[in-house]
């Protein structure tokens, strides 16, 4: 249906949503976004009641590195439209669950009843009617536990030697089992006997199992939760289809009435105490318009909004922290991600800097499109761990229209692509400038570090166009700051940003050239300590914020000059940039300290 084509709502929760769905269904079936429209518009509900489902279960197991027993193929739509000839959103929902769905958990719910048996839990009156309503079953789960029990008490050493553990083995876990049964330290008449129990209790579950498929509704153990998809969410908790109450039957009715968006007020409060989550608290935000989430609110514009919902931890790129980048337009935000996830998936070197490469292929996709429109409206979300509990390091990072207009020119833009040391040692030595620019972070505090470095001799060089760059930009962002409040909401405010680019560029042009004049007056071989020296001074007051000494020090320094050519633009910078400057002061005071540590040779921006 046209009318429910994928579009961002501008609400960035269920758009991340929406592109973790389309990352989904392009993972699974391998459509990308237009293929995926195109689908949706022609088999919206086959999409949405049979695909989607599938690709989201079979995602949960891969993610979990559980078995799938089922696998589904690239051509799944084509098989699902040849055998649903009826256009019933349940019976097309009833194809994939029985055919697909139920079949692919076949090998985790198996492995789950044999933990029941190993950890002793069969026996628990929750249960015993699972495992009583037919004798063979519980005499294999009794012969496995016996077995098992005889091969912890005879071969101690033997399985502490195997499973590297060095307290007494009480119990084991199918995985420890697997890793024993796959070894030769112990004797092959044991072996042979707990692989042989193992073996005949999983084929007698599979059969059990398999039932499922063949008689659907009418399996008489459909509502008991002994026979339910082994699943959990530890963020969608209070998604009913994951609650360990609930058999097959009402996880398949709940996943329905979820795509359908059929569901009561108490299951909506439900959800969208789960969704808030992400959102401040009304004690940490008391705009309740701002931070509650009620879904039911949607229902009009986005019928599919829980299907999307379910898919929000797809949006993310997994490497040490959970990642996305997201702008308005679900086009580009598609375009850039990709581009991230393929440059993730073939470079091993740069995956402990996530937010690095993520800024880097967002900001080469914008230069492709030249688009300051795109750059301005997108933003970097993301967290360490999310859970019905905790919310850890959640972080939502966007670009300011100022910061916007900033980053499109292509000097000052590489310019700030730079690290720079800020400590002698530890996995923090070298910072990002482009990234602290990003986070809306002044960037001359990171230089004060630097010269901490140089004149400790820890480091040979200093990267002074670096720096004068980096103080033109703090200079211009920290004067508007001031400034803003003075015509806050005239139309001075509104085009504030217009010149700000030509700005920083005059200012950088003015620095580089006291730079230079600076370094030309303390020119020469006899000269090489005294202007050391006074550089140190110099860096002391500018980091104690001491303006009115730093201009007596270097005033003092310049009368003792002999030769005096270019003085009058030092002297006249002092008093007109420095002295009568309480904003940023500090960025005009930074070309003279480059121009007292540069060495013979270099090159100035001209």
């Amino acid at each position: 249906m046209p009318e429910e084509r994928l579009e961002f709502t501008g609400n960035w929760f269920i758009d991340l949503g929406i592109l973790g769905f389309v990352n989904l269904m392009e993972e699974v079936y391998g459509w990308d976004l237009d293929k995926l429209r195109t689908e949706m518009d022609q088999n919206n509900e086959i999409v949405f009641y049979s695909l989607f489902p599938v690709a989201y279960f079979q995602k949960w197991l891969k993610d979990r590195n559980q078995p799938i027993s089922k696998e589904i193929s690239s051509n799944m739509s084509e098989e699902v439209k040849s055998k649903i000839s009826a256009n019933s959103k349940e019976e097309i929902l009833n194809y994939a669950w029985w055919s697909f769905i139920v079949p692919m958990f076949k090998e985790l719910w198996i492995n789950k009843k044999i933990e029941n048996v190993l950890k002793g839990d069969y026996k628990k009156k929750q249960l015993k009617n699972f495992w009583e309503n037919e004798v063979k079953k519980l005499e294999l789960a009794h012969k496995l536990e016996k077995e098992i029990k005889e091969l912890i008490s005879n071969h101690q050493d033997k399985l502490k030697k195997i499973l590297n553990r060095k307290k007494e083995i009480k119990a084991l876990d199918l995985s420890d089992l697997e890793k024993i049964l796959n070894t030769d330290d112990i004797g092959e008449e044991i072996r042979n006997k707990v692989s042989e129990s193992l073996n005949d209790l999983k084929d007698n579950l599979g059969e059990v199992w398999d039932v499922i498929p063949k008689r659907k509704e009418s399996f008489e153990f459909i509502e008991s939760t002994s026979f339910r998809l082994p699943i959990d969410s530890g963020f969608f908790k209070n998604f009913m289809f994951f609650n360990q109450s609930k058999g097959l039957k009402k996880q398949k009715e709940d996943l329905l009435k979820l795509i359908n968006f059929e569901l009561d007020e108490e299951y909506l409060k439900k959800i969208d105490k789960t969704i808030n989550k992400l959102f401040p608290s009304l004690d940490e935000f008391g705009n309740i318009f701002y931070t509650e989430f009620p879904s039911k609110t949607f229902k009009s514009t986005n019928p599919r909004l829980f299907s999307c919902l379910l898919c929000f931890p797809y949006a993310f790129g997994k490497v040490n922290t959970n990642i996305s980048f997201y702008s308005n337009s679900l086009e580009f935000t598609c375009r850039v991600n990709k581009k991230i996830k393929e440059y993730l998936s073939w470079t091993e070197q740069e995956k402990n800097n996530i937010l690095k490469i993520t800024w880097q292929k967002v900001i080469d996709t914008l230069w492709e499109m030249k688009s300051v429109w795109a750059l301005e409206n997108m933003y970097l979300v993301q967290y360490r761990r999310l859970d019905n509990q905790v919310q850890e390091d959640v972080e939502y990072i966007g670009i300011s229209k100022l910061q916007a207009e900033i980053l499109i020119d292509d000097k000052i833009r590489d310019a700030l692509n730079a690290y720079i040391k800020i400590s002698e040692q530890g996995n923090k030595a070298y910072c990002w400038l482009l990234e602290e620019f990003l986070k809306n972070k002044p960037l001359l505090p990171l230089f004060y570090r630097t010269l901490r470095l140089y004149f400790a001799g820890n480091i040979n060089s200093f990267p002074s166009e670096v720096m004068i760059y980096s103080a033109a930009v703090d200079k211009v962002i920290s004067e508007l700051n001031w400034e803003k409040d003075k015509f806050l909401f005239s139309e001075e405010f509104f085009n504030r940003h217009k010149s700000v680019v030509e700005v920083i560029k005059e200012n950088i042009r003015i620095y580089f050239g006291l730079k230079s004049s600076v370094a030309s007056l303390f020119s020469g071989p006899d000269k090489q300590k005294e202007k050391e020296s006074l550089a140190y001074q110099l860096f002391g007051r500018l980091k104690k914020d001491h303006k009115y000494g730093f201009v007596n020090e270097a005033l003092k320094a310049l009368n003792s000059l002999d030769e005096k050519k270019n003085i009058d633009f030092v002297v006249s910078h002092l008093f007109n940039n420095i002295l009568q400057n309480d904003i940023s002061w500090q960025s005009d005071a930074v070309p003279i300290i480059a121009g007292l540590i540069s060495k013979g040779g270099e090159e100035d921006e001209e």
